[in-house]
């Protein structure tokens, strides 16, 4: 995982940060505080805001505003078989090795943002001979990335890595030149809002996604939603973190490092 905060967030940031959890429910105390600000201040940039105190004003009385600017504050990107090299790990290793171990599985994307990860996974266990076998669930906090996953359209940037067979078999294409997820694929995805750090986490997972999440924590969340995430798995179940976020001292947590950005837990804790 990665290393602690380094500069302490400004004065006028620190007040906006209360005052966002005060009025808006969005608490910004767990993400590392660097790289809120950044954000926050480009959002404001962007929109010709001036002040954190007039943004402030203007995510309390336009909800349409709060909602984008949450998007963007928790970076919600996503893209169909994103890092290619998890996804084929996932394809000739961990997922034969948990269908011999499991039969029929529990997956969770934690963290699915606009739904591509979750969708991927259905996409892919067809590809195997599995579809419709497996219950998927998939969770992200931001209720606008959930509307987004459940329409299950995207743009062409979302689809770059995805081979033209596939694109073919499972994807639409609409009036409007976006592309439409088949229903048959988006059937087998359940979509909830969860919270990673409030929220109760769901139990014996044979397979969990949590990637490109980590890396926006600070450090004493990362270790919460990784103790969390680790406790939310079978015995023999596998998590997947994002290339950027490894986990340091994975025994801790009831882990063993299987490959990079792989983890199993062990088959009895530690």
């Amino acid at each position: 995982m990665t290393g602690t905060d380094r500069p302490a967030p400004s004065l006028e940031f620190q007040l906006f940060r209360r005052r966002l959890h005060e009025r808006c429910g969005f608490d910004l105390g767990a993400y590392k505080t660097e790289q809120m600000e950044r954000r926050t201040r480009q959002w404001m940039g962007r929109r010709g805001i001036a002040t954190m105190a007039a943004l402030m004003r203007l995510l309390e009385r336009d909800e349409r505003a709060r909602s984008d600017f949450l998007d963007y504050l928790t970076i919600n990107t996503s893209q169909f078989f994103r890092d290619p090299a998890t996804w084929e790990a996932l394809r000739s290793q961990v997922l034969p090795e948990l269908l011999a171990a499991f039969g029929r599985l529990r997956i969770w994307s934690a963290g699915c943002s606009i739904g591509a990860e979750p969708y991927t996974l259905a996409i892919l266990l067809h590809e195997m001979g599995q579809a419709g076998r497996h219950r998927i669930t998939a969770s992200d906090i931001d209720e606008e990335a959930l509307a987004r996953a459940r329409a299950g359209e995207y743009h062409e940037l979302h689809l770059v890595n995805v081979p033209d067979a596939l694109r073919r078999r499972y994807f639409r294409r609409t009036p409007s030149g976006s592309w439409r997820i088949e229903p048959s694929i988006a059937a087998e995805v359940r979509l909830l809002r969860h919270d990673l750090l409030r929220d109760p986490y769901p139990t014996a997972q044979h397979l969990i996604l949590c990637r490109h999440v980590l890396i926006y924590l600070t450090a004493e969340a990362q270790a919460q939603v990784v103790r969390g995430l680790s406790q939310a798995l079978t015995a023999g179940g596998v998590l997947v973190v994002g290339g950027p976020e490894q986990i340091g001292g994975p025994s801790a947590y009831g882990l063993e490092r299987l490959g990079h950005s792989l983890y199993r837990r062990h088959a009895a804790p530690v």
